[in-house]
């Protein structure tokens, strides 16, 4: 699918920023907190806490973390733009060696099979959360000084993928 192609029918446009940074900076595991108050997902997708590992659990230093943002009316593409962070990770993983984190809960699956207490069909293809994992999008607002939002106009979502290299082109 050739997302800018399917935004700009609907009067819409992509943009993207990314830095590599050390996991270390943007970590700070109580985030993985605020999912039992925040979201609809603590204990009902298996992306997402209590089920996904803390970040110290992955071994790479650093991530190359990606925000990409989508502005134009009536702006209520929040799915198209997970599945682009996706789907962009997983190019990613190649590149760098690496592995990807999700804007919000694995959507492989229609209903998550952890509503039902069944096994993961797709425990290979699974992605987590980028803040299921203990990442804090608040701490990479400071760094991009560019606040994650969503409103009627722009939504943005944030991805990364973890990886050992030290520079990225």
């Amino acid at each position: 699918m050739n997302y800018q192609d399917e935004l700009e029918k609907f009067g819409m446009k992509v943009g993207y920023e990314s830095l590599l940074v050390r996991k270390d900076i943007v970590t700070d595991e109580k985030v993985k907190e605020k999912c039992k108050v925040d979201t609809s997902n603590y204990g009902k997708n298996y992306a997402c806490p209590p089920f996904s590992p803390v970040i110290t659990q992955f071994k790479k230093r650093n991530i190359f973390v990606y925000l990409l943002y989508i502005q134009g009316k009536e702006v209520e593409k929040w799915d198209l733009l997970t599945k682009l962070i996706f789907d962009y990770g997983k190019k990613l993983e190649k590149e760098l060696a690496g592995i990807c984190l999700i804007a919000g809960p694995c959507k492989l699956c229609k209903s998550c099979k952890a509503e039902t207490a069944e096994t993961c069909p797709f425990p290979q293809e699974r992605r987590y959360s980028f803040t299921g994992v203990g990442l804090d999008t608040e701490k990479l607002n400071k760094i991009l000084r560019r606040k994650i939002v969503w409103d009627n106009r722009y939504i943005s979502a944030v991805g990364g993928c973890l990886t050992d290299k030290e520079g990225v082109d």
